[in-house]
């Protein structure tokens, strides 16, 4: 296939940084992705609770997180993956004119 897409996600909780602990992860993943040919379009970062950690879900830099990702993040993240996928099929319906 001549056109290679991705899209990279992540969990993360950011107890003591916040969203900065999963850039490493989501520049890692892209990078090993563009190795193999792909384009990265998207790196999502979903703020996620611990499922066993109760303390850091409340006393962390993200505030209280025990309720993450809510219906609201995983039906934005679900929105966006679908937006690429219909992105995707139509410039690969485009290339192959």
């Amino acid at each position: 296939m001549p056109f290679k897409f991705g899209v990279t996600f992540c969990t993360y909780s950011g107890i003591h940084t916040g969203i900065k602990e999963a850039i490493p992860a989501l520049k890692y993943l892209s990078q090993f992705l563009e190795h193999f040919g792909f384009l990265v379009v998207d790196e999502i970062a979903l703020l996620s609770k611990f499922s066993n950690w109760q303390e850091a879900n409340i006393k962390g830099k993200c505030g209280d997180i025990r309720d993450m990702p809510d219906n609201r993040i995983i039906r934005n993240f679900y929105n966006d993956i679908k937006d690429w996928l219909i992105y995707f099929k139509e410039v690969l319906r485009w290339k192959s004119c």
